[in-house]
């Protein structure tokens, strides 16, 4: 039976879930952006709780973004060490696609589209845009807020669900369903979907780092 290290840093709050034996614990650290200095204690504590060692893991996943860089970085470090230390493979998922997951699942897959956006940032943003099925239309994106709040108009026709902090300005505003506030990453529903993903086509290959700058002239 496998044993799967789940890993997310990319919010303020570090998370981790450990499958072992069919059951999933999780534990979370409070103090934010403190990741670096609690991780190897978290992921201890996990196996000590699970009564497993590092040699019986089979897997990791890891959240690779968008998030905070540190945060990333801390987080895919970690999963690549032990990953390469004992030999197991390592999964790289992407917050956004989780999230609208999440969301979908929540909404029991109610006809229509699902957006999750991030904060990069002053005027910039991370997107993804998928259907009710959970095929992703846009993966996940770097962009102005300008360029998203058109897109996002574009869509008039469309009934679209849009989770974010952020103000939007979306003028055909009748075929928005809902917007609500952007949700924590359920590592429940994480593994859930690991399993649904294992083909490949849902798994990421690198972290998603904000590396472009956008300059208005």
């Amino acid at each position: 039976m496998s044993t799967i290290l789940f890993i997310d840093t990319t919010q303020e709050i570090c998370q981790l879930g450990l499958l072992h034996e069919g059951q999933l614990i999780i534990e979370q650290h409070t103090v934010e952006r403190q990741h670096a200095a609690v991780m190897n204690a978290m992921i201890t504590d996990l196996l000590d709780k699970q009564h497993c060692n590092f040699e019986a893991l089979t897997a990791i996943a890891v959240c690779a973004g968008p998030g905070s860089y540190t945060g990333i970085r801390v987080g895919i470090a970690t999963a690549q060490g032990i990953g390469f230390a004992r030999q197991v493979p390592v999964s790289y998922f992407s917050a956004l696609t989780l999230l609208n997951y999440q969301w979908i699942n929540e909404c029991n897959s109610e006809k229509g589209l699902y957006t999750s956006v991030l904060k990069a940032r002053e005027q910039e943003v991370f997107f993804e845009i998928a259907n009710e099925k959970g095929q992703i239309l846009i993966q996940g994106k770097h962009a102005l807020l300008e360029a998203l709040n058109q897109l996002l108009n574009d869509y008039a026709n469309e009934k679209m669900q849009i989770q974010t902090t952020l103000e939007l300005q979306v003028h055909s505003i009748l075929h928005v369903q809902k917007i609500k506030e952007i949700a924590r990453i359920d590592i429940r529903q994480w593994c859930q979907f690991y399993e649904l993903s294992l083909s490949g086509s849902l798994i990421k290959d690198q972290g998603l780092y904000l590396k472009d700058v956008f300059i208005n002239v």
